[in-house]
């Protein structure tokens, strides 16, 4: 009786122990899945992209390479991804297409100003074309084409900004909000300057709607002339 008692007390705690194991481990890899939450992002192929430029981006805007082939965009693990997509230069694309990306935050130089919404950014090991979100300036044979770039290049060259970026463009850009360490936001100064339009298209931000009509009630910058074109048509 007394070894029966000592044996049915030894299942018991063995029975106990395994419920608790299973329930470490369980909240182990909870705790694991939702740490990695934040990295998910959705899983693409090569016909999302409209250009191989822009498939090359967002690759390596994830980390792809040789060794880490990004949604399998690299089949033949040479470190370019979609290589049978039409190159920019024999594509018409889709004009403007972008594809979103989880927002990404990375800091670098300023190192050139290609026009008001455009700009080249330097960190450590590379150079990234970067194109402003939500905005779109003048062209540079537009009207206040020009007053726009050099508001741009005084504004942010030389600088270390922060890149707020959400999508890469069908050129392989990509799309960001550019801060100024001391906080100050480019895309809504060229905004306030009368120097871009609100891009709606593309953007969610009214504010920025709002900025745009208060440049136009007060004729600064671009909205002195009384029919200005919008870029957009202007490109097409």
């Amino acid at each position: 009786m007394y070894c029966a008692s000592i044996k049915s007390i030894f299942v018991n705690i063995k029975f106990i122990s395994n419920i608790c194991f299973f329930m470490i481990v369980s909240l182990f890899c909870w705790g694991e899945g939702l740490s990695h939450a934040g990295n998910l992002r959705v899983d693409r192929n090569c016909k999302d992209f409209v250009t191989q430029e822009q498939a090359r981006a967002y690759f390596e805007h994830f980390g792809g390479s040789t060794r880490k082939n990004v949604d399998g965009l690299d089949n033949d693990r040479d470190g370019i991804p979609c290589e049978s997509n039409p190159s920019l230069s024999n594509s018409p694309g889709r004009k403007d297409s972008r594809i979103e990306v989880l927002s990404s935050q990375f800091s670098g130089e300023v190192s050139r100003v290609i026009d008001g919404d455009t700009i080249v950014v330097s960190d450590a090991s590379k150079k990234m074309t970067i194109r402003l979100s939500e905005i779109d300036c003048p062209e540079k044979d537009q009207s206040f084409g020009p007053e726009a770039t050099q508001f741009t290049s005084d504004f942010v060259l030389g600088k270390m900004v922060t890149l707020k970026v959400s999508a890469v463009d069908k050129y392989g850009r990509r799309v960001a909000k550019v801060i100024l360490s001391d906080g100050q936001d480019l895309n809504r100064a060229l905004m306030i300057a009368g120097l871009a339009w609100w891009y709606e298209r593309f953007s969610n931000d009214t504010s920025l709607g709002d900025l745009e009509a208060e440049a136009r009630r007060k004729k600064i910058g671009l909205w002195k002339e009384s029919r200005p074109i919008a870029p957009w048509v202007f490109r097409s």
